[in-house]
C-alpha cells in the first residue's frame, strides 16, 4: 500500500479581495469622530493660534477669528489666516489617512477602525479629499470644527454674516449622513456613500499560516 506524505495545514483567512466588509457603527466610531473632532479642530486652529500670539498687538485672548480685523489686522490676513487653518485641517483629515496611517485619522487610528474602499482597492488621495474634505469638512461642515474657517473666509470676503445660515444647513446635512449610518440599512455615511468607502474594525486583512 502506497504511503501517504503528511501534507501541511493551512489556515487561511480570505484575503481583503474575498472579504466581507462589515462596517462599524457602533461606539468606536462615535468615539472616534468626537476625538477627530477635537483633535483636528486644535490642530487646524494652530494657524491662527501663533499667528495671534507671535504677531497680535492686542491684550484680548483670540476668541473668534473675526477679532483679527477688530485688533488692526487687514481683511486679506484673516483670509490668509483663515486659508492656512483650512490646509491644516486638509493635512489632518486628508494628507494622515493617505500618508501616515492608511484610512485613518488620529481617532480612527485611537480607536482601531479604518477607512477602506468597498471595491477593496487601496485609497487614493482623490477619494480621501473628497470624502473627508469636501464632504466631511465643507459640506456636511458640523461634523469637524475645521469647517469654521470656511465660514470665516466667506463671511470676510462678501462682509455678510453667513455662520447661522450654513451651522443650519450643514446641521441638517450632518444629521442626514448620521440618520444613514446609525439607521441605513448598508450603514454608510453621504461621505461613504460619494465615493464608496466603508469604515470598518481594523485589521481589514489577517492572514495566519499554520505548518
Amino acid at each position: 500500500m502506497a504511503k501517504h506524505k503528511h501534507q501541511p495545514t493551512m489556515n487561511v483567512v480570505p484575503k481583503q479581495d474575498s472579504q466581507v466588509l462589515t462596517p462599524e457603527f457602533g461606539n468606536a466610531r462615535i468615539i472616534s469622530g468626537v476625538l477627530d473632532w477635537i483633535i483636528g479642530g486644535v490642530f487646524s486652529g494652530l494657524p491662527a493660534v501663533l499667528f495671534w500670539a507671535i504677531l497680535g498687538h492686542s491684550s484680548k485672548p483670540m476668541t473668534s477669528m473675526y477679532l483679527f480685523e477688530s485688533s488692526g489686522f487687514s481683511r486679506t490676513t484673516t483670509v490668509s489666516v483663515a486659508l492656512l487653518c483650512l490646509l491644516f485641517g486638509f493635512v489632518y483629515y486628508v494628507v494622515i489617512p493617505w500618508r501616515v496611517w492608511p484610512g485613518q485619522t488620529l481617532g480612527k487610528h485611537w480607536t482601531h477602525i479604518q477607512i477602506v474602499r468597498r471595491d477593496h482597492k487601496p485609497l487614493t488621495l482623490s477619494t480621501l479629499v473628497v470624502r473627508n474634505f469636501i464632504f466631511l469638512v465643507l459640506i456636511e461642515g458640523i461634523a469637524t470644527a475645521t469647517s469654521t474657517y470656511l465660514k470665516v473666509i466667506i463671511t470676510t470676503l462678501s462682509r455678510f454674516y453667513v455662520d447661522s445660515y450654513m451651522t443650519i444647513i450643514w446641521s441638517v446635512i450632518t444629521i442626514v449622513s448620521m440618520i444613514f449610518v446609525f439607521f441605513g440599512s448598508k450603514h454608510l455615511a453621504l461621505h461613504d456613500l460619494a465615493v464608496d468607502t466603508v469604515v470598518v474594525r481594523q485589521p481589514v486583512l489577517k492572514e495566519e499560516v499554520s505548518i
